[in-house]
């Protein structure tokens, strides 16, 4: 006796009990099945192939099967299968989850798992609305936004092992665009006398948004690009009358 043919996964409860029991003596001529809850179901005619429904939640069922022959023996076979019906669970983001980008190159980072069987395959789509071919799952695998500013959804399909698939979704925006706008010293005055300046500023972004600004200043004291050199002090003598002359004999000479 085996379940859907000896098959090691089941992906649905509905599965077949498949049976090959023979009885030299009264021959087999009944059946009573435990698909996989526990209890025994009501005795029906031997087949070789019984469809039944398992217990749902993934994980190892035991199916058990108990055989009659004429005379009212039994015979008792059991197997098991793995029930694996949901897919892969995790998480994914596009370059670790960030808000915005200026290049097309991208990575799709994904930390997926699997409890049934194993995380095997992925289809990504990058932001086109088409997924690609399937490829063997990665934690880290490199796409191309397409171009134009604008927000991108990215979407990846992961299939485990037995083919259940889960679709994950990130969305990220792509801005190649300058901010634009106009910037003003004094609100776009000629000419001021002190230094201490404002600087006004509209300018916008309709992609990610202006975040930051850097300004570049010219030195203090510094007028139509010259720099203007220090005025000289210079200092004043007092003014005094001439002394008089006076000869070696010691007398002034007449004026």
């Amino acid at each position: 006796m085996s379940v859907n043919s000896n098959a090691t996964y089941a992906t649905a409860t509905a599965a077949t009990v498949n049976s090959a029991v023979t009885d030299a003596g009264s021959g087999v001529s009944q059946m009573s099945i435990d698909p996989g809850s526990g209890t025994y179901g009501s005795w029906i005619a031997y087949a070789a192939s019984s469809p039944i429904t398992m217990p749902a939640g993934d994980g190892t069922k035991t199916v058990r099967v108990q055989y009659k022959d004429a005379a009212g023996n039994t015979l008792t076979l059991s197997d098991t299968i793995i029930l694996d019906a949901t897919g892969p669970s995790g998480t994914m983001s596009v370059n670790n989850n960030a808000a915005s980008t200026n290049v097309t190159a991208a990575t799709v980072n994904s930390a997926m798992t699997d409890v049934g069987s194993s995380v095997s395959q992925m289809s990504i789509d990058p932001g086109t609305g088409t997924y690609g071919s399937w490829i063997a799952y990665a934690a880290s695998s490199a796409i191309n936004l397409p171009t134009g500013d604008g927000t991108k959804t990215v979407r990846v399909q992961y299939k485990d092992a037995n083919g259940n698939i889960t679709t994950v979704t990130d969305t990220i925006m792509f801005d190649a665009t300058a901010p634009a706008g106009t910037m003003s010293v004094n609100n776009d005055a000629s000419w001021t006398g002190v230094v201490a300046v404002s600087v006004n500023s509209t300018v916008t972004d309709a992609g990610s948004g202006v975040a930051q600004m850097s300004i570049d200043q010219e030195p203090a004291r510094t007028v139509l690009g010259s720099r203007m050199r220090p005025a000289r002090r210079s200092r004043c003598r007092r003014a005094t009358a001439p002394r008089p002359f006076v000869s070696s004999t010691g007398t002034t000479p007449a004026t």
